[in-house]
């Protein structure tokens, strides 16, 4: 009975996630923009956020079709230290979901990453250092089930002094992966303003090479959720 009953609630998610997702479809570089105006003034944003975390953020050698994100529509324990997002949306409640976080390619593989993170709800919860140049990541399903950190679980460490690059490394079962272990770069400042690493992102989306072997190009048009 247990299998019927989680293909239903699958399918029932499905549902919901695709009937109350709205997205918006532009050129990635609009999206870039857009995360960060969507958010300059918002009541909802995160105010408390270190200025290291602020801006627009390109997950330069991540070979997903996922191109930049942002944390000002994330959950920050400043008490904690830790910051909760949905980077597929989550839910359909407030409490357990984010919006305007994520950009996502327009191909197979963008939406296919989408939708996986919708379905299950996925909640990222970073739990970082006192002076945030460190941060461990752990992935919570449905927005309820901690995933094992023997099975996944990943780091993010600061590289720069001022918070415009940073390495990500995710392992899966005692092993780093590939495909999981990549710089971010900020592209917007908390002001607003293009940073020396949004022309390279441009050039790099443009060219139309895939970032890794095996994965297919980034997609050029992205959605928002």
């Amino acid at each position: 009975w247990l299998v019927p009953l989680l293909v239903a609630c699958l399918v029932v998610a499905l549902c919901v996630a695709m009937c109350r997702s709205t997205t918006a479809r532009m050129p990635f570089t609009e999206a870039a923009m857009q995360l960060w105006q969507f958010w300059d003034g918002n009541p909802d944003a995160a105010t408390t956020l270190p200025a290291k975390l602020q801006g627009v953020f390109w997950l330069s050698t991540n070979p997903a079709d996922e191109i930049v994100y942002n944390f000002a529509g994330a959950q920050h324990n400043v008490a904690k230290r830790t910051l909760s997002f949905w980077a597929g949306g989550g839910c359909c409640c407030k409490c357990c979901s984010s919006r305007y976080l994520w950009t996502y390619g327009t191909a197979f593989g963008g939406k296919l990453l989408y939708l996986v993170n919708r379905i299950l709800a996925i909640k990222f919860v970073i739990h970082w250092n006192e002076d945030y140049t460190f941060g461990r990541m752990f992935i919570v399903v449905f927005s309820c089930m901690p995933l094992p950190r023997c099975i996944s679980h990943a780091t993010i460490k600061q590289v720069d002094d001022s918070g415009d690059t940073w390495a990500r490394e995710t392992i899966n079962f005692g092993k780093p992966s590939p495909p999981g272990t990549y710089t971010i770069k900020r592209v917007i400042d908390p002001q607003g303003s293009k940073t020396p690493a949004f022309e390279e992102m441009e050039v790099s989306v443009n060219s139309g090479k895939a970032i890794q072997d095996g994965w297919a190009p980034k997609s050029a048009t992205q959605f928002i959720p």
